[in-house]
């Protein structure tokens, strides 16, 4: 949505938002990379800070566009589930 500008915002909600996605793709890579507890610590916390500021930013564009929040919103919960079943089996297996 951001790359395709298709969201209708005032200009510092826009480059606040692109910012918070930014971040999140930035933590969620370092995870990817180095696998440990401080890294999922702060891919938790950028998802939930991204989480509630979509969940604000979509409430005028989901009026207009459900289907397509609804699509985001599920893709961030798969985020949050991948996150928690990483963190299961890293557990299991003693490597964090």
């Amino acid at each position: 949505m951001l790359a395709n500008q298709q969201l209708s915002m005032r200009q510092s909600d826009l480059e606040s938002w692109r910012f918070n996605a930014e971040e999140l793709a930035t933590v969620l890579n370092q995870l990817a990379e180095n696998p440990d507890n401080s890294n999922l610590n702060k891919a938790r916390n950028s998802l939930r800070r991204f989480q509630l500021q979509f969940r604000g930013s979509m409430s005028v564009h989901s009026r207009e566009n459900a289907y397509q929040v609804q699509t985001w919103q599920n893709r961030l919960a798969a985020l949050e589930m991948l996150l928690n079943y990483g963190e299961r089996v890293r557990l299991k297996s003693g490597r964090f």
